[in-house]
């Protein structure tokens, strides 16, 4: 290109197609990679050299069109679309003991078993704390 190099247009026309780029250049190997390139051949090329990209090409057009990456494809479209949702935790949690109240750290709970509807929770000093009861 006289006016610029081609990354100036990939710049403003982005493309996912891998690209095999023949050059004179060595400077911009880098740049290539990062912009869908797939082989870099420099001036002048042979032709194995350049039967090897070809060969490389063909070979991830095939892997691109395997069904498997049109699932993967859609899953993926499917999340650009979801806000990522990032789990809430509690720290505490609220225990009534007699006519009080105090939190159990969920940091210290070791285990967590229920029986007959009732659950109790284990912490790490070896308590044993009713977490619901009932009314």
């Amino acid at each position: 290109m006289r006016d610029g190099n081609v990354f100036e247009a990939y710049e403003q026309f982005p493309t996912g197609i891998p690209i095999i780029f023949t050059t004179a250049y060595d400077a911009f190997w880098m740049k290539a990679f990062e912009n869908s390139g797939i082989a870099y051949l420099l001036k002048p090329y042979t032709f194995e050299s350049f039967h090897k990209a070809f060969n490389k090409y063909l070979k991830l057009k095939h892997i691109l069109n395997t069904p498997q990456n049109d699932f993967f494809n859609n899953l993926n479209n499917l999340l650009k679309g979801q806000p990522e949702a990032l789990p809430a935790y509690k720290d505490f949690i609220a225990v009534k003991s007699g006519t009080a109240i105090y939190f159990l750290q969920v940091a210290d709970i070791v285990v967590i078993t229920a029986d007959s509807g009732v659950a109790y929770a284990y912490d790490c000093h070896h308590k044993k704390h009713l977490l619901n009861q009932n009314s």
